[in-house]
């Protein structure tokens, strides 16, 4: 009997700890763009966001915070599943983040965003006078703000584990008797 409910446990474990593909992503970046022209040296802009990496997202502002050194500029975000890519700018779209010498712009793009290994492009730039600056380099620095709540996969898994360890606690031990002659 014993052997039969831990063989079936063990498979449901098994079931349940399939790896989720969809989960609603909270990341916090700081970005660095590094100039050899124009009015900024370097420009820093910090981003929290919070999205879900199943689906595209056209251009919004929802669950996006934004502190930049270039305050004028009203960044949004799009996002594309397929290729993990936050596209960040004024204008924005789910096909391309554009900087326009018409208008104060400002766009780059975020290479695996819902992953550890996020790599930036370059920060494009324009002034109201029209003009557009492209950084020489880019540093990010990114915070994961997910919370620590496990998965349901893994609850049921730790459960399990403590269900486990309990019943053979509890099971009894037959008591083997040592005599001396």
């Amino acid at each position: 009997m014993i052997k039969q409910l831990s063989t079936m446990a063990s498979a449901a474990a098994l079931m349940l700890s399939a790896p989720a593909n969809a989960a609603l992503i909270e990341r916090s970046f700081v970005v660095t763009g590094f100039y050899s022209s124009g009015p900024l040296s370097t420009l820093n802009i910090a981003i929290n966001i919070s999205f879900d990496n199943s689906k595209d997202i056209e251009s919004t502002r929802n669950g996006f915070s934004v502190i930049s050194d270039l305050p004028d500029h009203d960044l949004k975000y799009a996002y594309r599943s397929l290729n993990d890519l936050l596209l960040i700018g004024t204008n924005v779209s789910p096909a391309a983040a554009e900087v326009s010498s018409a208008k104060n712009d400002l766009a780059f793009l975020i290479f695996g965003a819902s992953t550890a290994s996020a790599r930036p492009s370059s920060i494009s730039y324009s002034t109201s006078s029209g003009k557009i600056y492209n950084s020489g380099s880019v540093k990010l620095v990114s915070t994961d703000l997910t919370s620590a709540v496990p998965e349901p996969a893994t609850w049921a898994m730790m459960i399990l584990g403590f269900g486990m360890v309990g019943a053979a606690a509890r099971r009894r031990r037959q008591h083997v008797g040592v005599s001396f002659s």
